[in-house]
């Protein structure tokens, strides 16, 4: 006969944002590494360098990078492509992310 079993789930991805649950926060570190991730794996499909280089040859332009959305994992993949010496250009559709 089987003995029955107890069990307690909770779903992390329900927990708030808020500093104080900021260390079970799955869901902005995930959306971090989805941010730099993406950066990596363009720029290696790309077959091109990112940053501008001058050579005895001459200049290689940088190249031109354009991200669609700045919330957590836009933010990551706009600093990963700033550092790797690329032209970013962001957008968003969020209306709290709009200049004034």
């Amino acid at each position: 006969m089987r003995e029955a079993k107890f069990i307690s789930t909770f779903s992390v991805d329900a927990i708030p944002r808020i500093s104080g649950a900021q260390k079970m926060d799955a869901l902005s570190s995930q959306a971090n590494l989805a941010g730099y991730k993406s950066v990596i794996m363009g720029a290696n499909a790309l077959g091109k360098i990112f940053p501008m280089l001058m050579t005895a040859a001459g200049t290689i332009k940088p190249s031109k990078v354009v991200i669609f959305g700045a919330g957590v994992a836009g933010l990551q993949a706009i600093a990963t492509a700033k550092r790797l010496g690329s032209i970013v250009e962001v957008t968003d559709i969020r209306p709290e992310t709009k200049s004034k």
